[in-house]
């Protein structure tokens, strides 16, 4: 006799399984038209969702894809308690990926979410990042005393595009955490604050990145300008990045510097 019990799959996944039509895997999803990816989107298996969202975003098609990206958003949401559901990480990716003003704000819509499950918090909080998403100041706010620091230092990076909490903000580049530490002073040279200038500075010598030399050189003076042709000279990865932020300084000091690097960089080719 068969066992009436059905043993619940999703077990592992934070809540009960949600009621869905089994749709056949296809053998060769590229091989598939844009209308039958939408079509088989929303009751897709995990592997095809991943794959299906990734040809979304690569044919282009993704505005069409919302209410398709939305079914399989809603069939899963509130899903994933215990570890983040594929399928909901496949469809933040790919809304951020596209960046249309309507994928935005649809990204928007499910990342500020009440019922958002904690382990899609980080994915969700990047992409939002890579979209550029001006958030509600209520909700980043929250995010900046969040008790894990690599959600302080996401919610952080994200203050560059809304209007935070300063004070909160500030508060956070003396966090215990040095992820959280840089994360607050890029923010915060981003937003024209020269109390970021000291780890900055200190950062540009340790570990440059583009995003370290943009955000100083918004508050940068002459002085600082010396330390970024310094850094352009042992860091020529990053010396276009720099010379462009010195022209755009426009004092004497940052152009004389700015085509001291170009000239040693033609010297060089």
């Amino acid at each position: 006799m068969t066992d009436a019990r059905q043993l619940d799959l999703f077990a592992d996944r934070g809540l009960a399984a949600p009621e869905l039509v089994p749709v056949p895997r296809p053998r060769r999803p590229d091989a598939l038209t844009d209308d039958e990816i939408l079509d088989r989107l929303p009751g897709a298996g995990i592997i095809d969702a991943v794959v299906f969202c990734d040809l979304i975003v690569e044919r282009g098609i993704c505005d069409r894809a919302l209410p398709a990206l939305d079914r399989l958003w809603q069939r899963f949401r509130g899903f994933g308690r215990e570890q983040p559901l594929p399928e909901l990480e496949a469809v933040v990716d790919a809304l951020a990926r596209v960046g249309s003003s309507d994928a935005r704000s649809q990204l928007a819509r499910y990342v500020t979410e009440m019922d958002l499950p904690p382990p899609l918090l980080p994915k969700a909080l990047q992409a939002a990042l890579t979209a550029r998403l001006r958030l509600p100041r209520e909700f980043t706010s929250s995010l900046l005393r969040h008790a894990d620091p690599e959600i302080r230092s996401l919610a952080a990076r994200l203050c560059r595009f809304g209007t935070p909490d300063m004070t909160v903000l500030e508060g956070l580049a003396s966090d215990p955490d040095s992820r959280v530490r840089r994360a607050a002073a890029i923010a915060l040279g981003g937003l024209g604050r020269t109390s970021a200038k000291g780890i900055l500075l200190d950062e540009l010598r340790r570990n440059p990145t583009s995003e370290i030399v943009v955000a100083l050189s918004g508050i940068a003076d002459d002085d600082d300008a010396v330390q970024l042709g310094r850094c352009a000279k042992a860091h020529p990865a990053l010396a276009e990045t720099i010379v462009t932020e010195l022209e755009a300084m426009e004092t004497d000091r940052s152009r004389k510097i700015a085509r001291r690097i170009r000239g040693r960089s033609a010297g060089s080719d």
